[in-house]
């Protein structure tokens, strides 16, 4: 997982660059589903493994996309603040969803809690591609630099 996830983090965000963010956080989100999805029905190592790469991949194009899309959204005074409000709900989720499936897990067992973990997932996914649609990512970062200094000459 961490090893795929350094190595794509390299690529994706030059990619959320050019293409703009949801092309990293969109796919990136579908691998970490698919990585959910393999795990809940994992019976050997190599499977096991499938889903550390595929995890990895998600993440590695999530979190640089989500870290972009923060600092588009939000006026340079208020950047470390919101870096900071997203690193930290990314920390809270992550050990929160554990704590709050952990009783889950006891009833319904591990494997299905993957599953039900992937379904979040794609409900994420979906909510992301709703609210994009809805409140369209204008441009990637490079447009909004010159923008950003465009606005700051007057």
């Amino acid at each position: 997982h961490s090893a795929t996830n350094l190595i794509v983090m390299f690529g994706s965000g030059p990619i959320a660059v050019r293409l703009g963010r949801s092309s990293v956080i969109i796919p990136g989100m579908l691998f970490a589903a698919l990585a959910m999805f393999v795990l809940w029905g994992a019976q050997n190592q190599l499977v096991f493994l499938g889903a550390a790469f595929f995890s990895g991949l998600g993440f590695g194009l999530i979190q640089p996309g989500m870290q972009s899309l923060v600092i588009d959204r939000v006026k340079p005074s208020e950047r470390g603040a919101a870096v900071a409000t997203l690193q930290s709900a990314w920390d809270i989720g992550g050990s929160g969803g554990a704590l709050a499936l952990g009783p889950v897990a006891g009833v319904v067992g591990a494997a299905a809690t993957f599953g039900i973990v992937g379904v979040g997932a794609l409900a994420g996914t979906a909510g992301f591609i709703v609210g994009i649609v809805r409140n369209p990512i204008s441009k990637p970062a490079e447009q909004i630099v010159r923008t950003s200094e465009a606005n700051n000459d007057d």
